[in-house]
């Protein structure tokens, strides 16, 4: 909370809107009359508090306001004041009428010869615009006949004019004939709020019915008009044209300071109230410990000073008595304030760097000092020993107060005071700023990233971002606190009002509440020990402004704790605030801020273990507010996971376990949930990379770079109503705020992870807000390997069936999302808090089950949940993979031949797709740029195809090798390659015949692409396959050609560490050289046996599971795995051999012709009747 907000405290009925320069257009208190005379001749002043440009123009009228009619009553007259220069804040206007026309000191007046002070009681409206649309700027009323502020029924009567407050920015005298402000100071230093605040208060007034004893009229004040926040030389960091001194908003990105990293620090709860500080004591604050250390304990201690708050009071007869300060992390961007100086109180200040410097202060240093404290260099004295009235009266502030601010690293604070027998300073509202959440070294309140996953607090907090350069769109700040008027809940259009609250009813201890209504009289509810107290308004009271509560003690003494908790519809209470009265044997005026919504009813509920009495509640807003038309919503700072860590902070915001940077679709190469290339060229927090508007010049250069851009707030929530891009369902929230990116029902925790092995929230997170199960982040899974991860993904397995309709619940959504989690409420079993897995507790494969869905039951035996199976109900135990030509693909992550520069690959092929024609190539399996397999036409025979294999190296950009076969038949493809340190050596084989030795220089490449059958990784002019594989074999060794030919024929399995065949139950071995094939040679082996789900089982035992991609459909195995007979007969009658229709026995090619399919003389033949 930066020095504006605790501005906002300094006048109870109203919040503070300080004006920029060269204003023609004002607001409600920019103008105050200082002084009227309705006695001849009539005449009246008022002072400019703000400047104002040549040609402005005011009008000033004697017609009452009719709040009937919305209008002016008619007759009586105006008069136009027009500024012929421009005019300085602090300008006094004398305007009199020694004889007709008025004229004007200062500028000049348009008279319309009407207007004329009554002495039996009148009014002067002051306002700017047209008499249809007036903008009341300020008023006073004369007249005591109808008792005040009532309704234009006559020429001395009026109504307050919309958008002023008697007592804020219009005075009600009662009837009297003149009146002029008295001095009360000269000069009268201060904002313009302080200084309309001292004219309003009637007690700063000589009134008379006689001539006055005050000369000039309107005292004679001189004016030293001062915004503190634009006047005072410093840095401005977001270029807002506020001083960082009292800018709440430094970064420019709607989040508040007090929101953003900063933190407002009950300084008097260190060490409790009412109990003195202990010399050398420690206490931990937020990113940093405190202790004290001190000359007299026993003259600071814990205190409840009213509307200052609780602060650490300074009271000792002892000269030059000091408290410091120390910090073991010096604190930065440091605000407090020392108040209550009023009888002749007398402190030093003295700061220190973090290099232990003492810092000399100027007036950087005290942006405020009330008009009752001189300072000389770090020394501060009370120049008025008369105390105020009641020692807790908000105008302490202005008059007896100091606010002090330093925008760089503070080590320790020392005070050296003198404050006398019973006198005391209050040390409050200690605010600093020191959180660094991705450890940039730009602290958050200053960083539009904070959390630098590449996301824009901005649009992290729900604020809108339409060009991703993560500050505010429209940074108009009228009411000039730093906070841009969209952003700022002060800003309000609504008409000004008051009243008094009602009871609405109360708990069994509570007693008279009736009384407790509102007039102000001195009669109160009891709220007995546990009882409350509800209290109705009659209007609905927008959030940032103020509810004033009076309470008194029926007996006892000392403090009792009480609770104010607000609500928009009398049942659901929040934002409940503690308070401790500090009873003096009267009454006790608090003022309770309503932060959270807009506020219908407040709950008074007493903790305390004595009676407490309730006297009335009352309250006002739209006072001083209006920022140009502008209706402020308070920025959401949405935390979407509730973890307490703010999504600008939360590196993990929906807590699915899946990084923000990740759901926002930039690189995080490391997994730590920032954004990788982290540079940031213009300071900013917000990596350059991924930021819309490089330099800050205000051109969105880099738009398209930016990880998430919003749409318009178009229903005025706080929260863009559409996010266009990371958006995965265009509803709602973008992916990092949604648990449901897809819609499909699953949530994103859920298809992040594996179904076996699924890890359940913890429910407990770490400093970054991520959950202590995924503190390395969950990387997310993809069933069917296309690149969009199952959370993202509309079909996980790529089996044709939406997820939404393998849910295992209900396949539509309603669009209805009552608890802004992004599950649909269709879907959603918790639709009343934040369950980032929705109905999973253990997470169990039967709970998984029953959740969503598994119809063929085979979770546990290798198969899926139905929207990761890519085959509902199991196919055949033993099958071909069937590649329809169009999407259907399948992939090994990592390749098995990556890396190795020998290695040999083995595969039954089947191809049934169209004839090849010339220039084609159909790509049958391969890793890009490694190795491939293709078919190409043989153009010396139309019945047949080319197999071709290609190598790629370094030098070379590739080699070929091939083989003609017949189409529609199955033929075997083997590829070896060895590498001797110089040249690679290949060889392709077709159903065992080897061609010629290939050699290349080089070593084969290595990449990181996958080893693909079916379509080729990436971008390329290759056909997709279309056709059957089966028994795919890949060995980290070069085969030799006796141990390719014993093997093609028969499956294999492990016997003794051995390749075995099935058939031939024999170690497959190298004849020549006797040498047995180990198994420990072979790298991933797949028989196409026991398919569940979208894999296929790597049966090597290597675990490198082949995944299928948009394959739906399965074939029988009818390889020649051997040939098998199923009955007697020839042997080239179909009816002979087991698949003899497919292998086409009965048509075999010679072997001098390159026979495709034949029973070459290492073929084994099962005779199996």
């Amino acid at each position: 909370m930066k020095l504006k907000l605790l501005f906002s405290c300094f006048i109870l009925f109203f919040l503070c809107a300080l004006s920029s320069f060269s204003q023609t257009t004002l607001s409600a208190g920019d103008i105050a009359i200082t002084g009227f005379t309705t006695d001849n001749p009539d005449q009246f002043t008022f002072v400019l508090l703000v400047d104002v440009e040549s040609g402005t123009q005011v009008n000033f009228t004697d017609r009452g306001w009719d709040s009937v009619a919305g209008a002016f009553r008619s007759g009586e007259g105006t008069l136009t004041w027009t500024a012929t220069s421009n005019l300085s804040a602090g300008t006094n206007i004398y305007v009199q009428d020694l004889d007709n026309p008025f004229t004007a000191d200062v500028g000049t007046i348009t008279d319309d010869g009407s207007f004329q002070l009554s002495g039996s009681g009148d009014q002067i409206l002051v306002y700017q615009g047209t008499d249809l649309s007036p903008t009341f700027l300020n008023a006073i009323h004369t007249d005591g006949d109808d008792g005040g502020w009532s309704n234009a029924t006559g020429t001395s009567s009026t109504a307050l004019p919309p958008g002023l407050t008697d007592g804020v920015d219009a005075i009600y005298f009662g009837e009297i004939d003149n009146g002029s402000f008295m001095c009360t100071g000269n000069p009268i230093n201060g904002s313009p709020s302080y200084v309309l605040s001292e004219i309003v208060d009637v007690s700063n007034w000589e009134l008379e019915n006689s001539l006055l004893s005050t000369t000039p009229l309107g005292g004679g004040c001189t004016y030293s008009i001062m915004d503190p926040c634009t006047d005072i030389s410093g840095t401005d960091s977001d270029g807002d044209g506020i001083n960082d001194a009292c800018d709440e908003d430094e970064d420019n990105d709607g989040i508040p300071d007090y929101l953003d990293g900063c933190s407002t620090i009950d300084i008097a709860n260190t060490i409790a109230i009412g109990i003195p500080i202990t010399d050398g004591s420690s206490y931990s604050l937020e990113e940093t410990t405190i202790t004290y250390n001190t000359t007299n304990p026993n003259t600071n201690y814990g205190y409840v000073a009213g509307n200052q708050g609780n602060a650490i009071r300074f009271q000792g007869s002892t000269i030059n008595e000091e408290l410091e300060l120390g910090f073991s992390v010096p604190i930065q961007n440091v605000n407090f304030k020392l108040t209550d100086f009023d009888q002749g109180e007398q402190v030093t200040v003295n700061a220190y760097d973090d290099l232990n410097n003492l810092i000399n202060l100027t007036s950087n240093n005290v942006p405020l000092k009330g008009s009752l404290v001189d300072r000389t260099g770090n020394f501060f004295e009370n120049n008025d020993s008369a105390p105020e009235s009641d020692g807790d009266d908000e105008a302490d502030d202005i008059k007896g107060g100091v606010h002090f601010y330093f925008p760089g690293a503070i080590s320790r604070i020392v005070f050296i005071y003198n404050t006398g027998g019973g006198q005391s300073i209050r040390f409050t509202e200690l605010n600093y700023c020191l959180k660094d959440s991705d450890g940039d070294s730009i602290l958050d309140f200053r960083d539009i990233d904070s959390d630098n996953d590449g996301i824009p607090d901005l649009v992290e907090a729900g604020g809108v971002d339409l060009d991703g350069d993560g500050y505010i769109e429209n940074p108009a700040d009228n009411n000039g606190n730093g906070i841009p008027d969209i952003y700022d809940f002060r800003c309000t259009n609504s008409p000004s009002a008051n009243g008094w609250a009602t009871s609405v009813h109360n708990s069994v201890n509570t007693s008279n509440a009736n009384d407790a209504l509102g007039n102000g009289t001195f009669s109160y509810a009891d709220i007995g020990v546990g009882g409350s107290l509800e209290l109705q308004f009659s209007d609905i009271i927008p959030a940032g402004n103020n509810v004033i509560i009076r309470h008194v003690r029926q007996s006892g003494s000392g403090q009792l704790p009480f609770m104010v908790e607000r609500s928009s519809d009398g049942i659901t209470y929040s934002n409940d605030e503690s308070f401790l009265t500090s009873f003096n044997g009267s009454y006790e005026v608090l003022s309770y801020v309503l932060i959270g919504g807009n506020t219908s009813y407040v709950k008074i509920t007493n903790l305390s273990s004595e009676t407490l009495g309730i006297d009335y509640a009352k309250y006002s807003y739209g006072l001083n507010a209006d920022c140009s038309g502008i209706n402020g919503v308070l920025i959401t700072n949405l935390d979407n996971d509730n973890d307490g860590i703010a999504n600008s902070r939360d590196l993990d915001s929906d807590n699915d376990g899946i990084f923000d940077v990740i759901e926002a679709n930039l690189p995080d190469t490391d997994n730590n949930g920032l954004a990788d290339n982290f540079a940031d060229l213009d300071s900013d927090g917000f990596n350059d990379n991924y930021d819309g508007d490089v330099g800050n010049d205000g051109v969105a250069e880099n738009m398209t770079s930016a990880a998430i851009i919003t749409g318009n707030d178009t229903d005025a929530d706080g929260i863009p109503n559409t996010y266009p891009n990371v958006n995965q369902d265009s509803n709602g929230y973008p992916n990092p705020f949604d648990i449901d990116a897809d819609d499909d029902g699953i949530p994103d925790n859920i298809e992040a992870q594996p179904t076996l092995g699924y890890i359940v929230p913890a429910g407990a997170f770490n400093f970054n807000g991520l959950d202590t199960a995924y503190l390395s982040g969950i990387y997310p899974e993809d069933t069917d390997v296309d690149g969009i991860p199952d959370y993202l993904d509309s079909d996980s397995d790529s089996d044709g069936t939406p997820d939404i309709q393998e849910n295992g619940d209900v396949n539509a959504i309603s669009n209805i999302d009552i608890d802004s989690d992004g599950l649909d409420d269709a879907l959603d079993s918790n639709t009343s808090s934040f369950d980032v897995n929705d109905e999973i507790s253990s997470g169990n494969s039967a709970e998984m089950t029953a959740t969503f869905g598994d119809a063929d039951g085979d979770l546990l035996t290798g198969g899926d949940l139905d929207y990761r199976d890519l085959f509902d109900i199991n196919p055949l135990a033993v099958a071909a993979l069937d590649f329809d030509g169009i999407d259907d693909y399948a992939e090994i992550t990592n390749s098995p031949i990556d890396g190795y520069t020998d290695f040999t690959i083995s595969a039954w092929i089947k191809y049934e797709g169209p004839a090849i024609s010339s220039g084609q190539r159909v790509f049958v399996m391969g890793q890009k740029g490694v190795f491939e397999i293709t078919l190409s036409d043989w153009s010396s025979d139309a019945s047949f195809e080319s197999i071709s294999s290609k190598f790629f190296t370094g030098p070379i950009g590739g080699l070929s090798s091939g083989w003609a076969f017949k189409t529609d038949s199955w033929v075997n493809i083997t590829v070896t390659a060895s590498f001797d340190g110089s040249n690679t050596t290949f060889r392709i084989y077709k159903n065992g015949f080897a061609g010629g030795v290939g050699t290349i220089p080089g070593a084969v490449n290595s990449t990181t692409n996958p080893f693909r059958l079916g379509i080729v990784n990436g971008t390329t002019t290759h056909l997709n396959f279309e056709g059957w594989i089966d028994e795919v074999r890949f060995f980290d060794s070069y085969l030799t050609e006796d141990q390719v030919r014993r093997m093609i024929y028969q499956e294999i399995e492990n016997i003794g560490g051995n390749v075995t065949g099935k058939t031939v139950p024999q170690a497959i071995k190298d004849d020549p050289t006797d040498t047995v094939l180990s198994w420990s040679l072979l790298n991933s082996y797949y028989d196409m046996s026991d398919i569940q789900a979208n894999k296929v089982p790597d049966v090597s035992g290597n675990n490198k599971s082949l995944r299928l991609a948009n394959m739906t459909t399965l074939q029988q195995q009818t390889a020649p795995m051997p040939f098998e007979t199923i009955q007697d007969g020839d042997w080239a009658t179909e009816a002979t051999w087991e698949h003899g229709d497919v292998w086409d026995i009965e048509d075999l090619e010679a072997a001098a012709v390159v026979p495709s399919q034949s029973t070459e003389p290492w073929s084994i033949v099962h005779i199996h009747h």
